[in-house]
Formats: structure tokens, sequence, C-alpha cells
């Protein structure tokens, strides 16, 4: 080979350096890209679980700036702010239950359970015969009578035997005179009724002044034997006694008020009688009680039953 060709394919020693030098550095830029810094990424991902993970997203970010370049360190830092912004719903859920607590104080509304002493107006009812009595008559001796009224509730409607012209007014249980006396009659029989007396059927006197009672004696025919031209089996089978001190009679005898517990009843003398019917009805009240008036109100009929009356022939009220 002449010196030209030998010249041609000698390579100076600075080059033959190059091959080697390039291979090497192939070979460490593949180990050396900046892909495992993108990982930093993944750590910024652990972030979005909880703040301590985004924490451990910051520490890979700096693990992959170390070795690929601030970039990839860049991305852990975001990781760690994913972190704080998961902290701030645990706050939020700590007023929720500041909320809950404040509406337990609705239970406050037991309080209504005060409105029972309402029912102590039923106290009002016990003490409607109350009031304050004028003296007496004395001790066995009837009450004067001058000025009282009196009503039946069912108001009279009958003709036989006289109708209602012989039986009123009402003030003719307390005339002091036998020959007179009150009554509805056969107001029911009328009204289609199997009997005279009806349960319910009351007679109502006022005394205009409050006294204190003790006994009433009913008469059907005169006094004292209970007998005369009337008929004296007349007696209502049983009634019961209630009075007021608050009652009022109008101008046209409507007598209104209220009246409380039964103080006193009273039942026919002789059940059955026919013939022998001398006994007057008694009621005693005990004890006495301070009223202005008197209310008798029938709760059983008379043994004899059928058209025989409730009349009053004369009532005597007795301290």
């Amino acid at each position: 080979m002449n010196r030209f060709t030998r010249a041609t394919f000698r390579r100076p020693m600075w080059l033959m350096a190059l091959p080697f030098f390039g291979l090497a550095s192939g070979c460490d830029n593949t180990s050396e890209q900046p892909t495992p810094g993108v990982a930093a990424g993944t750590g910024g991902g652990g972030a979005s679980a909880s703040g301590g993970a985004g924490t451990a997203g910051a520490l890979a970010g700096g693990a992959g700036a170390a070795v690929g370049g601030s970039q990839s360190g860049g991305s852990g830092g975001s990781g760690a702010a994913a972190g704080t912004s998961g902290a701030s719903p645990g706050g939020a859920g700590g007023t929720g239950g500041a909320t809950g607590g404040s509406a337990g104080a609705s239970g406050s509304g037991g309080a209504g359970g005060s409105a029972g002493a309402a029912g102590s107006a039923g106290s009002a009812g016990a003490s409607a015969g109350a009031c304050t009595p004028g003296a007496g008559p004395g001790d066995g001796k009837v009450f004067p009578t001058a000025g009282w009224r009196a009503q039946w509730n069912v108001p009279c409607d009958f003709t036989t035997n006289g109708g209602c012209e012989g039986v009123k007014p009402p003030e003719k249980a307390f005339d002091g005179l036998g020959t007179t006396r009150t009554s509805i009659g056969d107001t029911h029989i009328k009204a289609g009724g199997q009997t005279a007396q009806v349960i319910g059927d009351a007679f109502t006197f006022d005394m205009k002044t409050c006294n204190k009672i003790g006994k009433l004696v009913m008469f059907a025919a005169a006094p004292p034997n209970n007998s005369g031209s009337f008929d004296a089996r007349d007696f209502p089978g049983s009634v019961k006694v209630t009075v007021s001190s608050d009652c009022m009679t109008s101008a046209a005898g409507l007598i209104t008020g209220t009246f409380g517990d039964v103080v006193g009843t009273g039942s026919e003398a002789k059940p059955g009688c026919q013939n022998d019917c001398n006994t007057p009805m008694t009621i005693n009240i005990t004890p006495p009680v301070a009223a202005k008036c008197v209310k008798l109100e029938l709760t059983k009929v008379l043994q004899l039953g059928g058209r025989i009356w409730w009349a009053i022939d004369e009532l005597q009220t007795y301290p």
C-alpha cells in the first residue's frame, strides 16, 4: 500500500477516541432522560386522598427533581397543595354538629302541660249553692213565701180536668191555700207519651233572697194530711234537689242560674197507695245549705204510673 493509501486510512489519535465516547454518551443519555421526573406528578395524586398523602407527593416530587430536574420537582409541589384543600371539608363538619345541638332546645314545649290547671274552674259548680243567708224564721217554722217565683221546665199543654188554667200560675205551690195547686197535668199524655210523669220534669222556685234550708215538705193535696178534693196520689216517684245562689227570674217568669251538685233526694211516702195516701213527701237536706233558688227534678216515675200527675198543692220550706 502506497503512502497515499496509508495516509488516507490512517486515523489520527484524537479521532480514535470519538466512537467510544459517543457510545458511552448514548448509554448514559438513556438512563438520564427526564421521564422519571414526571413520576413526581403521581405523588400529587396521593394528595387527593388526604393532606398526609399530599406531603408524600411532595417528597416524591423532590426526589424527581434530584434526578430529572426542577420541572418534575414543581409537580410534586402541586401535590402538597391538594392535601391542604382536603383539610377544609373536615372543618365544615364541625359546624354541622353545632346546628344539631341547638334543635334540642325545642323540648321546652312540654311546659304546655300546665294548662291542666284550668280544671280548677270546676270548683265553681260545687259552690253554686253558696251565698250568705239572712235570718231564718226559726227552728221548726216555715219560711214566708211572699214574692217567691216558680216555674215548670215543661210548658203546660192539656185540657183534661180543667186543663192548664186550673193549675196556673206555678206560684200556687206556696200560696198557703189547700184549695189550689200547680201541675203540668196530662201534657205528656197529650204529646203521645205513655205516662203523665216523665223523668227530667222539674219544678224550680226562686226565694228572692238567700236562705239556709234543711227540709222540704211536699203535699199533692191539702195539708196537713194530704187530703181534700184533689187526687192525693199525685206525687212524683222520686226527685233530686239542687240549689243555686246566682239565679235570676225574668219578668216573664223564666228562672235561670247555675245549679250545683245534688243536696237531697225524696221519694213517694207510700208507693202504690190508692185511698190512704195521707202522708206528704219529706226531703231532708243534710247538712242544710244556703241557697236562693231550689230545683226539684223527677228521677223516677211513681209506682202507679199511667195518667197519675205530678201536682203540688203546697211546698213548705224549712231551715
